[in-house]
């Protein structure tokens, strides 16, 4: 295989080999997207969630992705970035507002003003437990896994010299 991307489909008997291939197939599509971790082998076993959400029709993902994070539609393309982050991050770890700027490398008065914004865009649904549940899922199958970031260059607490660029 070389340096190629390659992907591994699970150990089944020889009347579901059709099955094996099938998942080694989807797990090199999701590789080749930038959905799956960049490496030489995929082992679709190993990404049964991606496997699971991304599934064969390509276009499902996207599609509800755009309509649960449709809020965040109307901004540039860098505020839509920042606010897309820190959503992901502050479901991950809500209510840790310490932990989020950590993760995001910004001071925690930033995740603050990220959040007023947020909640601006989405209203009740970021208190709802169905739609945060809705909205991490959009986050994770609307993107590739990897995407840079896009924030500029940071300042002495992780903000940019430009606050406006910060939301």
């Amino acid at each position: 295989v070389g340096d190629a991307p390659a992907a591994l489909g699970p150990s089944v008997d020889p009347e579901r080999a059709h099955h094996s291939v099938a998942r080694a197939r989807a797990a090199h599509r999701l590789l080749a997207e930038g959905r799956l971790p960049a490496g030489r082998l995929a082992v679709a076993d190993e990404h049964l969630l991606g496997l699971l959400l991304h599934g064969d029709d390509a276009t499902l993902g996207a599609e509800f992705s755009a309509v649960e994070l449709a809020p965040l539609a109307g901004l540039g393309p860098g505020p839509r970035a920042r606010l897309t982050q820190t959503l992901r991050a502050w479901l991950d770890h809500p209510g840790h507002v310490q932990r989020v700027a950590g993760q995001l490398h910004v001071h925690p008065q930033t995740v603050r003003y990220r959040m007023r914004a947020l909640r601006e865009l989405f209203g009740d649904a970021l208190e709802d437990p169905e739609r945060r549940f809705a909205l991490g899922i959009a986050l994770r199958v609307g993107q590739p896994a990897g995407i840079e970031d896009p924030r500029p260059a940071v300042g002495e607490y992780g903000a940019s010299a430009n606050p406006e660029a910060d939301v």
